[in-house]
């Protein structure tokens, strides 16, 4: 939405993974690969430079600093791994482990203070170093240490043999810094380590660095554009199996197509109901993927529609999901792609938007999907506590308070027989809302990521869904005109190194991006 993206000097060395998936360079206003970091055009911003003068903006350092991220959660970051698929990594304590422990650890932190200067040792409570197991392809959060002496030397013991990422996290530069083994800034770019049965490894220090975070914008000529920008910064041609197909005036069929397809290496694209846009036609020509869902009913989306995509990709399986209502709808979509049930599910009204709009991101940052509910009815039906029933969730987050998701609703799903976990996470306001449901799903686990949208329209942060699940990152929301002090200060302080608007200067002005609290 608004206006195309113009190219500012990219300030992120990019960091291929695989030069068969390089981005095409011939764009100025996107990359194409979803296997290198983001490198869209980037600025630094005056988020976090310089730290010192963050308070002016309203920003407080939280007081629990560090130790807040040694707790257990239920978040998932999706990383490239070296061959081109995701890496999970799990917050929280990892499951008994019957391996044979590894000799004691040792290693030397040195922080780098803001404003630059020698490094000074790290101290004991205001810098953390995580330990991540390689577990099956998944990272798990296996150990950690906030103790050092004074030479920023700390010692681990007990760990269990195997392969490692290893995580360090700061604020005793007087800023937040972050860095992984061996010294880089991205998790994608972790050195990995391994730890052997009873031998003993002394590292090689570690130096963090402040975080400057640099910012960026995904935008296209309008909300069609735009969705086809943001699937561009996530697939190279090519690569994407599936393409949630969505009608781009309606944001119902949206709320649980952008989590399916996160889980699903797809995109969501919108579209006129009875016409392709252009733009969008020449982007599933480019993905190519083997399936496409039509989300919704022919009143959504027509069949001039499905024709077109048809003519386009006369090989794909073109697939449209659709029930009586949308709240049928978002049950077919989730039960076509979780057939197996899930562990986290997220429940938003199906009346309106607002509250749901950062749900996607986080629910489907643990695999997890969106259901939608009637949330005026007093009580939950049946239909959709059947289906509940049998996805078995062991948690569910509703987005919204009890005007929006009604507290009978809530009971209901207290008494599924999966007797799941039920918080509700409904602030004042819509953007109050986002940040509860961002700092549940995302704070422990320090995001290299995050994304704003308006809170005003739900086009962007919906086609954003998959983008950010794909990033393992938060989807913040703001208004036009300024970034909420609150939300600033929670990105300022969750370690992200990169931040983007999603749209252009008239839902998101540059004073968003550029951290100009409200």
């Amino acid at each position: 939405m608004g206006e195309a993206l113009v190219p500012k000097p990219d300030l992120c060395s990019m960091h291929l993974l695989t030069s068969a998936r390089a981005p095409n360079h011939e764009r100025s206003d996107v990359t194409l690969s979803r296997f290198a970091r983001l490198t869209l055009p980037l600025v630094a911003a005056a988020l976090i430079v310089p730290l010192a003068a963050a308070p002016a903006a309203g920003l407080e350092r939280p007081e629990s600093d560090v130790d807040s991220l040694n707790s257990t959660g239920v978040s998932v970051e999706l990383e490239p791994s070296s061959d081109g698929d995701s890496v999970s990594r799990v917050s929280g304590p990892a499951p008994e482990l019957n391996a044979a422990a590894a000799g004691t650890v040792t290693g030397r932190v040195l922080v780098t203070p803001i404003g630059g200067g020698s490094p000074v040792p790290a101290t004991s409570g205001a810098t953390l170093v995580r330990f991540w197991l390689s577990v099956g392809g998944v990272y798990q959060q296996q150990g950690t240490t906030t103790t050092f002496d004074s030479d920023g030397d700390f010692s681990v013991e007990g760990l269990p043999a195997g392969t490692y990422r290893i995580e360090v996290l700061s604020f005793d530069g007087g800023a937040p810094g972050k860095a992984f083994y061996l010294d880089e800034e991205f998790w994608v770019d972790a050195d990995e380590i391994a730890f052997n049965e009873g031998a003993g490894t002394n590292l090689p220090t570690i130096t963090v660095d402040p975080i400057t975070i640099a910012t960026g914008r995904i935008a296209g000529a309008d909300r069609y554009a735009t969705s086809v920008a943001i699937s561009q910064s996530l697939m190279a041609a090519g690569e994407a199996d599936v393409v949630y197909l969505v009608n781009g005036l309606g944001y119902a069929d949206a709320l649980s197509a952008g989590p399916a397809a996160g889980i699903s290496n797809g995109v969501v694209l919108l579209t006129r109901p009875d016409q392709l846009p252009s733009v969008v036609a020449t982007e599933l020509a480019r993905l190519d993927p083997a399936r496409v869902v039509i989300a919704g009913g022919t009143s959504a989306i027509g069949s001039r529609v499905v024709n077109s995509v048809r003519s386009i990709l006369p090989t794909a399986d073109i697939d449209r999901i659709a029930g009586a209502d949308r709240y049928a709808t978002s049950r077919a979509i989730v039960a076509d792609a979780w057939p197996e049930g899930a562990t986290v599910v997220g429940i938003a009204t199906g009346r309106n938007f607002p509250d749901a709009l950062a749900l996607g991101a986080a629910v489907g940052s643990t695999s997890g999907p969106v259901v939608l509910v009637d949330g005026a009815r007093s009580s939950l039906d049946s239909t959709t506590r059947s289906f509940l029933t049998n996805l078995a969730p062991a948690s569910v987050a509703i987005a919204g308070g009890p005007v929006g998701v009604s507290n009978g609703i809530q009971q209901g799903l207290n008494g599924l027989s999966s007797s799941p976990s039920v918080q509700r996470f409904g602030g004042d306001d819509r953007y109050e809302t986002a940040r509860l449901i961002n700092d549940a799903f995302f704070s422990e686990l320090a995001p290299d990521y995050a994304f704003i949208a308006t809170g005003a329209g739900f086009a962007d942060a919906l086609a954003g869904g998959p983008l950010a699940i794909g990033y393992g990152a938060p989807i913040h929301l703001s208004t036009q005109r300024c970034l909420d002090a609150e939300t600033a200060n929670d990105i300022v302080f969750s370690f992200v190194r990169e931040v983007y608007a999603l749209g252009g200067t008239a839902v998101l002005s540059n004073r968003v991006i550029n951290g100009s609290a409200c």
